[in-house]
C-alpha cells in the first residue's frame, strides 16, 4: 500500500479543507498527480474515493482526496458535524476550494508541484472540476490541468424540480435527507441565487469550450441519481475542438456498483473495474 498524509489546507472564506495524500512508493518520480472531488452528500472517505486514490498512488501518480468545506464533513465523517457550512454550499465556493487545493500543490504546500496534474470530479464534483478548469484557461491562469474527468456528473448545475426552486424562493432552504446519517439537511437560498444572480459563471457549455486539454466523461449505464444522458450531452458540449472520451459503464450505478465504506484494498466491482481502467488509460494519454 501507499504511505498516506494527513492534511489541512484553508478554503473557501479560510475554513479548513481536510485531505488525504497517497504518496507512490519510493522508486521512480511521480508520474503526476490527480486531484479527487467528491460529490453531493459526499466526502473524501466516501466509497470509492479511497481505493481510487490507492490505485492511481500504486500507479505512480500522488492522489489527493479532500473534503469541501461546504460538505458538511469534518474529518469525523460518521455525520454531517456541520450542518451550518452545508447550508451554505454553492458551486462558486466548491471551487474556490478546488482552486486552493491546486494552488497548494502549485506552491509544493501539497505534493506534485511541477507534475501533470488531473482533476477527476464524482456527481457534484464533477461539475465542480469542469467549472474550475474552464475558469482557470479563461483567466489565463499558470496552474492548469492536463486533464479533466467528470464521472457521473449532471449536464447542469441546476437540477431540482420548479416546485423545489419555489420552495426555496419561498422558505429560503430546500430540506434534504441524507439516507446514510438520518440527518435533515438543508439546501440554502445562496446555492439558488448565485445562480440566478450569474448564469454565465455556471454556464458547463461555456466553461468546457475553454479546456484546453482533454476530457474523459465517464457515466453507469444503469445510474438511478444522474441519468446516463447527462453523459452525453456533456461529451456533445466538448464537441470537436476539445479532445474528448466518452465511457458508460454497462450495468454501472451512480457510484459503479461500489459500497460505502469499501476498503482500499477490497475487491472492486466490474463496474468499478471498469470505471478505474477507464481513468487509467486516460491517465496515462494526458501524463505521458
Amino acid at each position: 500500500m501507499s504511505s498516506i498524509t494527513n492534511w489541512t489546507i484553508p478554503g473557501w472564506r479560510d475554513l479548513p479543507i481536510y485531505g488525504n495524500t497517497h504518496h507512490p512508493d519510493p522508486g521512480p518520480p511521480p508520474r503526476g498527480v490527480i486531484l479527487l472531488v467528491h460529490g453531493f452528500m459526499g466526502y473524501k472517505d466516501y466509497g470509492l474515493f479511497p481505493f481510487v486514490a490507492e490505485q492511481f498512488a500504486v500507479a505512480g501518480v500522488i492522489a489527493h482526496r479532500f473534503n469541501l468545506t461546504t460538505s458538511g464533513i469534518t474529518e469525523n465523517f460518521q455525520t454531517f458535524e456541520r450542518p451550518d457550512l452545508f447550508e451554505l454550499g454553492t458551486w462558486s465556493n466548491n471551487v474556490t476550494d478546488i482552486d486552493a487545493v491546486i494552488d497548494a500543490v502549485e506552491q509544493g504546500t501539497l505534493a506534485g508541484r511541477g507534475r501533470g496534474m488531473i482533476l477527476m470530479g464524482h456527481s457534484r464534483g464533477g461539475v465542480g472540476v469542469l467549472l474550475a478548469a474552464g475558469r482557470r484557461f479563461m483567466e489565463g491562469r499558470k496552474a492548469v490541468p492536463v486533464g479533466v474527468i467528470s464521472a457521473s456528473a449532471p449536464s447542469r448545475p441546476w437540477r431540482f424540480a420548479q416546485s423545489q426552486k419555489q420552495e426555496i424562493l419561498d422558505r429560503g432552504f430546500l430540506e434534504v435527507k441524507s439516507s446514510r446519517t438520518g440527518q435533515d439537511l438543508r439546501v440554502g437560498r445562496a446555492f439558488l441565487d448565485e445562480q440566478i444572480a450569474d448564469p454565465q459563471a455556471h454556464d458547463i457549455a461555456r466553461h468546457i469550450a475553454a479546456l484546453r486539454c482533454p476530457l474523459l466523461v465517464v457515466h453507469g449505464t444503469a445510474d438511478p441519481t444522474v441519468p446516463p444522458r447527462d453523459a452525453s450531452e456533456i461529451a456533445a458540449m466538448a464537441g470537436e475542438a476539445i479532445p474528448h472520451h466518452l465511457e458508460l459503464v454497462e450495468g454501472g450505478d451512480h457510484v459503479f456498483n461500489t459500497p460505502n465504506p469499501f476498503p482500499m484494498n477490497g475487491a472492486p466491482s466490474p463496474q468499478l473495474r471498469a470505471f478505474l481502467q477507464s481513468m487509467m488509460r486516460f491517465s496515462d494519454e494526458v501524463l505521458a
